[in-house]
């Protein structure tokens, strides 16, 4: 579990923080607004994978963003990322933020234009 005081200050959207699913711990990036993550207890995150399976479906599904190392600034040099992940805008959770483990680093603004076309694709705005 994340302890705010000690690991990270704070939750900001692009913020991308290890989070246990059904037993199987995956990285998350927070979508959240920020004024939403200052006061809500909640946060929303989508999945992210390098899943080969995923890899190859993303080829033909736009909700489905491809993200590189190049896209992250790491919190530390000992994250143990595959140099090619996706984002999955389709896999939009709300989860307490005291749920989140460790942070990751964060998503470089500029790579997330790609992640919020994917949000309005998969949203249908």
């Amino acid at each position: 579990m994340i302890n705010l005081k000690d690991d990270h200050k704070e939750v900001k959207r692009g913020d991308i923080f290890w989070h246990m699913f059904e037993n199987t711990i995956m990285p998350v990036l927070v979508i959240q607004n920020d004024t939403g993550n200052k006061y809500s207890t909640n946060t929303i995150v989508l999945k992210m994978s390098s899943s080969k399976a995923v890899a190859g479906k993303s080829l033909r599904i736009p909700t489905i963003i491809e993200v590189t190392k190049d896209c992250i600034q790491f919190k530390n040099g000992n994250v143990k990322l595959d140099e090619v992940g996706f984002v999955l805008t389709s896999n939009i959770h709300t989860i307490p933020k005291t749920t989140l483990q460790h942070y990751i680093g964060r998503l470089d603004p500029a790579c997330f234009k790609e992640i919020n076309k994917g949000i309005v694709i998969s949203l249908g705005l």
